[in-house]
């Protein structure tokens, strides 16, 4: 394994990011994929999803 480079943090400490993770295809179009991470309690119970385009 190599050193982490980057790290990401939610919103919310109480927001459970990163919940779950999936490949979101390439959202725009730069020919790159892209990553979507969910955030199962943000705002309570609403929930939230993060587009993350490198």
């Amino acid at each position: 394994m190599g050193t982490a480079t980057h790290s990401l943090r939610g919103q919310s400490d109480q927001g459970y990011f990163g919940f779950s993770v999936g490949m979101a295809g390439d959202v725009n179009g730069d020919g790159l994929a892209d990553l979507l991470i969910g955030a199962s309690h943000w705002g309570g119970t609403r929930g939230a999803a993060y587009v993350i385009i490198p």
